[in-house]
Order: structure tokens, then sequence, then C-alpha cells
């Protein structure tokens, strides 16, 4: 079984954060799997850094690889659902499909073994072997994600297992809200709410795995849940402090 892991970002996240994350990843992740980079970034650039980490890690240029992407920006750049213009980063689909399609085109389109989503500045700072790996993509379910009690997903990770039987159909659905217009009657359009919508509506909820289900608060679901061995989520201004002072202790 594979273990692949994918992510994506832009200049401002490789300068902040992303190096250090991906060498990271590159050094810790699971010695199955395939780092998948959908990027950002000039081309000359990445071919001059290629040799800084291991042939696993595989860039791909965003906008090349992801064309949709550039078609979804056009047609509702003016919509405030998705601009951001009715509500902030809560309702700017477009900056989160940056994230979402990548995704979602990747997984759609390949059938072996687990695909994982980690966020570029969510740093995986412990060696990850075979039995850890298992508790994070259990083999009877179909999607591993960060659950919070009254408050939508934390969408930072997640495993989607691309062997399930009924895994097409959910990243059918989970797309097609967007060519459609749906994600525009549902009211946040960011990825957590969207991916919450999508998997509720979708039902089954024995083939979901919370992977934080024994937590008691919202806060901090990375470190309260089975990911705080292996994984921590910086997020806000002090990112890059954050994840150098982990990087000391690990």
């Amino acid at each position: 079984m594979k273990y692949n892991v994918l992510t994506s970002f832009n200049q401002h996240y490789w300068e902040e954060v992303g190096y250090q994350t991906i060498k990271k990843l590159d050094e810790n992740w699971h010695n199955s799997g395939t780092i998948y980079l959908y990027h950002e970034l000039n081309q000359s650039f990445v071919n001059s850094i290629k040799n800084e980490f291991s042939s696993r890690v595989e860039w791909y240029s965003l906008y090349d690889e992801v064309p949709y992407l550039s078609e979804f920006i056009e047609t509702y750049k003016n919509h405030p659902k998705a601009n951001g213009d009715a509500g902030g980063w809560r309702q700017h689909a477009i900056k989160w499909v940056h994230k979402t399609f990548p995704l979602l085109q990747h997984a759609k389109t390949h059938s072996n073994g687990w695909l994982c989503w980690l966020d570029v500045d969510a740093e995986c700072f412990k060696k990850i072997d075979d039995t850890y790996i298992k508790t994070i993509c259990k083999p009877e379910k179909m999607l591993g994600y960060l659950g919070r009690k009254g408050n939508y997903s934390e969408c930072g990770f997640l495993s989607f297992n691309l062997e399930h039987p009924q895994i097409k159909s959910f990243l059918d659905k989970w797309w097609d809200i967007y060519p459609s217009g749906y994600f525009t009657k549902i009211s946040e359009t960011h990825d957590s709410f969207l991916f919450d919508a999508v998997r509720k509506e979708f039902g089954y909820p024995e083939i979901f795995d919370d992977l934080n289900i024994n937590s008691n608060t919202n806060k901090n679901p990375f470190g309260n849940s089975v990911l705080g061995s292996h994984f921590i989520h910086a997020k806000g201004q002090h990112k890059s402090a954050t994840l150098q002072k982990m990087s000391r202790r690990a």
C-alpha cells in the first residue's frame, strides 16, 4: 500500500514556511509515499532547487496542471461569495480553490493507495512508520478528517482511501459544487465549510473517520488529535517562529 501526500502553495507561502516544511515532509513522511507539490513558483527557480529534495518529491505548476482553476476565477471573479466581498475569507472561494482544485483533480484521476492532504504550514516533525500511518489512514474507512464539535472541520489534513468503493462518488459530489455554482448557495464558501456540507449531504457517516473525535475543545485540532504526536499546524502571524521552535524540539 502506498501512502502519498499532496500540498499546494504560492510564492509567499514558499518564502514563509514552504521550504522548511517540505524538507521535513521529505525527511519524515512514510517511506512508501510520493510527495506531490502543486506550486505557483517560477519554473526556472523550481529547476534550480529540485536537487535539494529527494526524487520522490514531484513538482507541478498549479495553473498548468489544473486548467479549470483559471476558468473558475474568471467566471466568479465578481461574485461576492467567491471574491470575499460578502464576508472576507469565509466567502472567498477563489482563495480556497487553490487548495481544493489540485487535491480533487489529483484524487479523481488516481485510484491506488491513499492520498493525504497536508497544508503547507503544517509540519511533519516525526518519522511516520507503518504503525502510525494506519491510525490516520484506517483501511476500513473512506476518508479521515479533523472534526470539531459545534464548528466546521479543520481541513489542514485529510486522508483519502482511493481504493474505497464510494470514494469516486464522494469526490465527484465535492467537485461538482463548483462548476454547477451550487457553492454560492452555501452560507460560507471556504474549503472546510464546503467539505462539511458535502460530507453531511453524502451520508454514510460510518465510512468517515474523525481523527479529532476524542477532543473536548475546538482549539488546536492538530495538537489535540491523533495527529499531535507527528504534526504541528502553525497559523497566524508567527508561523515561521512556531515551526522553527518545533523543529528544534523534534
